[in-house]
């Protein structure tokens, strides 16, 4: 049997607090992070660059490129999405890296999004630019919104 994972991309500090609430929930949590000290930082168990003085599950992992992604993760075992990325990082983001994430929503691996207010540069919504790159799948995403207190949320 396959373990229970949920994917997480981007570690500010949101996604790194949904990540500790999750850790609950599933086997393994992974935060794709784009750089080096975050992953560092997360593979040791904490996020001293957006969550300092936070310990992180044992159950968090950090990958710095999809091919290590995918050894810790085979699709199979990916049974949430949660995009962390700020509004602005959307479209760079999922313009790269579309045909991947058509692959898990053909898996019904459903996503979450946290990303919150306007694009800076095309003044369109989250759910907006979401729909540019997935209207097929649109039923395969959701949206978490509100104020977020990720130092609360880590600490619950």
């Amino acid at each position: 049997m396959s373990s229970k994972v949920a994917i997480i991309i981007g570690a500010g500090a949101f996604g790194t607090s949904i990540a500790s609430v999750l850790a609950h929930n599933f086997d393994k949590v992974i935060l794709k992070v784009r750089s080096q000290d975050i992953y560092d930082s997360i593979n040791a168990h904490e996020n001293n660059i957006y969550l300092p003085d936070q310990k992180l599950s044992e159950n968090i992992f950090a990958a710095l490129t999809w091919t290590e992604l995918d050894k810790l993760a085979p699709i199979e075992s990916v049974k949430l999405v949660v995009n962390g990325l700020p509004t602005g990082a959307i479209n760079n983001f999922y313009s790269e890296n579309q045909v991947r994430f058509i692959d898990y929503f053909k898996q019904t691996i459903p996503m979450v999004s946290l990303s919150k207010g306007i694009d800076p540069e095309t003044l369109e919504l989250p759910d907006d630019l979401f729909d540019r790159y997935f209207l097929e799948y649109k039923d395969h995403i959701t949206f978490l919104s509100g104020p977020s207190f990720a130092k609360e949320i880590v600490e619950s």
